[in-house]
């Protein structure tokens, strides 16, 4: 069951008990959110639906769950009471009994338990493109994005990404930090069927009615999650030990325009991290692989274009080679090989910075490096005035050549197009 106010405010019920809320500006903005949830053909014909489109929200903030406390406090109770909470008990029941008591022992006992959670499926620093904080650059967008909350159980593996980038380990300056520590101290208290309810509660639900909030990210066999506020500790519990966590799950945003650029004043062509320039290369390299889809059929821009996203395998794409790689492989811990069918690439490309990049990254046009050449040359001049060098040749480079008398293939295997990998 699907209804849109003229505000914008919708609601959808889902799948026996699933039920979600959120604003949108326009129908087409629920449609994609609904496409989303696997509701692939949604019936907004009916007159509960409004399709006006909304260009000043006056009731944004009635979209939320929590708007009305009472039914807040009913749906909390309902989704805590669901049937994975006698999987979440269970599970806890055979944890408690392992428990160390003794404080230095149960230290160990957790470094080494986050130990293997760190190796075998360390965080990445994001999966979400479109939320804020990205280095992808776009259009700011709307002041009000599309957006929907639902309380869901989760498989805490499919957790990649918190604010507290590993495992079981809390950089605060909080007077008093909770710990996994505290954690385990608790539930081995909880030696009582009416205490260890109790705990649940606190657990799911949260002391002030807050249960872990995670940021929903669309990947081609199914979604994974990253935490940006309230439930840092209890997600890594979770994570730590394999324990399911109820969450409150918003849709991370929709893609905003693309800025599209290679910027020859970045610190490198083969700098696949922070210092990414080819933005312009990467998206015209994904594009041709079949991985990302744009309004029309623009070309490679000869400085600066916008484009509209219509599709991309997954997101974390857009970031730079050394991130989305990252990310690649934090998606493959959850779903193993589904990268792989969806691209046609290795994992060994998916996974490597430097073959990710090879493999999606085209070769740099002419005009871009000239303009690099132009940027190296302001540089070496500027360096050569600082120092007192002479600047005619400088440093043993034909500044007559456009490329400066380097052959393009000695600048870094990604410029090459016969060495990149198909």
């Amino acid at each position: 069951m699907i209804g849109r106010d003229e505000q914008g405010v919708f609601e959808v019920r889902w799948g026996g008990d699933r039920f979600m809320r959120g604003w949108s500006a326009t129908a087409d903005e629920l449609t994609t959110i609904l496409h989303r949830y696997g509701i692939p053909d949604p019936d907004l014909t009916n007159p509960d639906v409004s399709t006006m489109t909304v260009e000043n929200p006056e009731e944004v903030r009635t979209g939320r769950l929590d708007d009305d406390i009472d039914e807040w406090n009913r749906l909390l109770r309902s989704r805590a009471d669901g049937p994975q909470r006698a999987q979440l008990r269970e599970a806890l029941v055979a944890l408690r009994d392992q428990i160390p008591a003794d404080g230095a022992e149960l230290r160990r006992w957790l470094a080494q338990r986050a130990e293997v959670v760190n190796a075998e499926a360390p965080q990445v620093d994001r999966v979400a493109v479109f939320q804020g904080g990205s280095p992808v650059r776009c259009d700011p967008g709307p002041e009000f994005p599309a957006w929907s909350e639902c309380l869901e159980w989760v498989d805490s593996q499919t957790i990649v990404s918190t604010v507290d980038r590993v495992w079981g380990s809390f950089d605060r300056m909080e007077r008093h930090r909770r710990s996994l520590d505290a954690f385990c101290l608790s539930l081995r208290a909880a030696d009582s069927a009416p205490l260890l309810e109790a705990w649940i509660d606190d657990f799911t639900i949260g002391r002030l009615r807050q249960p872990v909030q995670l940021v929903r990210v669309e990947g081609p066999a199914g979604p994974v999650h990253q935490l940006r506020a309230d439930g840092t500790h209890r997600a890594h519990f979770a994570r730590v030990f394999g324990l399911p966590v109820m969450a409150l799950v918003k849709i991370s945003q929709l893609p905003r325009p693309l800025i599209v650029i290679d910027h020859p004043d970045h610190p490198g062509p083969d700098a696949l991290g922070a210092g990414f320039g080819r933005v312009a290369s990467l998206y015209m390299g994904l594009r041709a692989r079949g991985l990302l889809e744009v309004d029309g059929d623009p070309r490679r821009p000869d400085f600066m274009d916008v484009w509209q996203l219509r599709r991309v395998c997954a997101e974390w794409m857009l970031l730079p080679p050394a991130e989305a790689a990252a990310a690649n492989h934090a998606y493959d811990k959850v779903f193993p090989g589904a990268l792989v069918e969806a691209t046609g690439l290795t994992a060994e490309q998916l996974y490597d910075p430097h073959r990710w990049a090879r493999a999606v990254v085209l070769p740099p046009s002419k005009l871009f490096r000239a303009r690099l050449w132009h940027e190296n040359r302001k540089r070496k001049r500027l360096f050569a005035r600082m120092h007192d060098v002479p600047t005619a040749p400088a440093f043993g480079i034909d500044l007559a050549q456009p490329d400066g008398g380097v052959n393009a293939s000695r600048q870094g295997p990604e410029l090459t197009a016969d060495k990149r990998e198909h």
